[in-house]
């Protein structure tokens, strides 16, 4: 995908919260390309980050966030320094995003058409009756039956599963660029959310939109994502193609992570002992430095910059399956 040019080229993204008279970075740097038509997974703890990336994204902060540095480009325009209206213009036509609780985004007193009809209608000039049409292709590519009669029911009236594809078929209506998605399948049960994975790398694949799906769960991007970036403390501590990210990961913390993934061979989990850092602590060193077993002294007190070739990179001084560096 490198030989592609990016939909978002993001660089040294800082978002901080300031509270009475100190600031805290919660995002520290992070600095990625995504490419139309890949599904590019955001793996972490919680806390790592990751939501927040997203939220920065789609310039979501409210006061006491804001975005500190960096930018966030799309068609040569940078996200951070748009002016509220132009921005709010992008968010759902060119960008959209799905959040983990459907009921988030979606108007209990409205039927699901009359939310539909108007999310097509916000950015298009199209008929009523045309926008409507739109709505039924949509809910109809998210698989949900007799379409026609679904616009006239309300939120409440739809299953947790049913109410996510409805958010899902919304956030692809106006064939956007880019979606972010922010762990939206977590409290749905497995069937439904590998129905709903399926579907969403379908459109992605026929549309050109890009994803980048926000998630918890190493084990679910293995068959799903394209690239994977996992984030600890803020940072993106290892990014890389999935394949090459499970197989031979390069960052410690990426390992634990594999460790901790149930498979049928595996009589064990890997247990990660310790906690994230407290990010409103002063830190010295590598962030996962306290956590790792293969930390040496330079780990404690100095702090590692990404190394790599081409989108494969990894934050750390001493990458697994590869020679040391001193």
């Amino acid at each position: 995908m490198s030989d592609q040019s990016p939909v978002l080229s993001v660089r040294d993204l800082v978002t901080e919260i300031r509270l009475s008279e100190r600031h805290v970075n919660l995002v520290r740097g992070v600095s990625f390309d995504l490419y139309p038509g890949e599904v590019l997974g955001v793996v972490g703890e919680s806390g790592s980050g990751k939501s927040m990336t997203g939220s920065s994204i789609m310039n979501l902060l409210e006061p006491p966030l804001r975005i500190a540095g960096g930018s966030v480009c799309m068609a040569d325009r940078d996200l951070t320094t748009l002016p509220a209206e132009e921005m709010r213009e992008l968010r759902g036509d060119r960008v959209a995003m799905i959040f983990q609780d459907p009921m988030v985004s979606l108007n209990p007193v409205l039927t699901i058409g009359e939310q539909m009809i108007e999310a097509v209608k916000a950015h298009r000039k199209v008929s009523t009756n045309d926008a409507r049409d739109l709505a039924i292709k949509a809910l109809q590519k998210v698989g949900i039956p007799s379409p026609e009669k679904r616009l006239k029911g309300y939120p409440h009236e739809f299953s947790g599963g049913m109410r996510q594809r409805v958010v899902i078929a919304i956030a692809f209506l106006n064939n956007p660029d880019i979606i972010i998605a922010d762990e939206p399948t977590t409290a749905l049960d497995v069937t439904i959310q590998a129905q709903i994975l399926s579907e969403i790398q379908k459109q992605a694949r026929e549309s050109g939109t890009a994803v980048i799906w926000i998630t918890h769960d190493l084990a679910l991007l293995s068959g799903f994502a394209d690239r994977v970036m996992v984030m600890y403390a803020g940072e993106i501590v290892e990014a890389g193609s999935t394949a090459d990210l499970i197989s031979s990961p390069r960052h410690p913390y990426t390992q634990a992570l594999i460790g901790a993934i149930p498979t049928p061979d595996r009589d064990t989990l890997d247990i990660l002992e310790g906690f994230p850092p407290d990010l409103f602590n002063d830190q010295s060193g590598c962030s996962f430095a306290p956590r790792c077993v293969f930390a040496k002294d330079r780990c404690r007190s100095q702090i590692p910059e990404p190394a790599g070739e081409n989108l494969s990179r990894a934050r750390c001084f001493f990458p697994l399956h590869h020679e040391e560096t001193t």
